[in-house]
């Protein structure tokens, strides 16, 4: 719940709380995300939903809304560290992609941590990193002054082709 809502409500929010708002939200059918498996076990998780339902996003000043045109925002990756560097996050970002696609999307952004040719930690790479966005056919947009471990973050579009809608 951390980007759908704003700083302020989700400060004065409890984690319990925010289990029960998400888990509202899912039953609602509102586009949440998407989860990976292998097999009947979840091994990870994309957060991709129109970026109008990311409340943090929307008063963000490191993020700001770059076109007017209809657009959805992947967020996080969660990948099991059991699965990670098995290209699970990539196959996420690419059915993501197809997702907000098939939901009216004209274009998908993301805000990925750039690593700078260096190692991070999993819990810093959580916005996913800027090699498998720029690798998906996503342009950089802009450099933002947000960070994520020290190493700055990104906003990356991708606009979504005909046949995707």
């Amino acid at each position: 719940m951390f980007w759908r809502l704003t700083q302020k409500d989700y400060a004065r929010n409890s984690p319990r709380g925010n289990q029960e708002m998400l888990n509202a939200l899912v039953a609602s059918g509102n586009p949440t995300g998407l989860l990976a498996y292998d097999g009947s076990r979840v091994v990870g998780w994309c957060g991709v939903s129109p970026r109008s339902s990311f409340g943090r996003l929307e008063h963000s000043k490191f993020f700001p809304a770059t076109t007017d045109r209809l657009t959805w925002s992947i967020v996080c990756f969660f990948i099991h560290r059991k699965w990670r560097k098995q290209a699970v996050a990539r196959r996420l970002l690419e059915a993501a992609l197809r997702y907000a696609g098939e939901h009216g999307a004209q274009v998908v952004e993301a805000y990925p941590v750039d690593p700078e040719g260096g190692k991070i930690p999993p819990k810093e790479g959580y916005p996913g990193l800027l090699g498998m966005f720029l690798a998906a056919g996503f342009r950089q947009v802009a450099v933002t002054q947000a960070r994520s471990g020290g190493h700055f973050r990104s906003i990356v579009q991708y606009e979504l082709p005909e046949d995707y809608r």
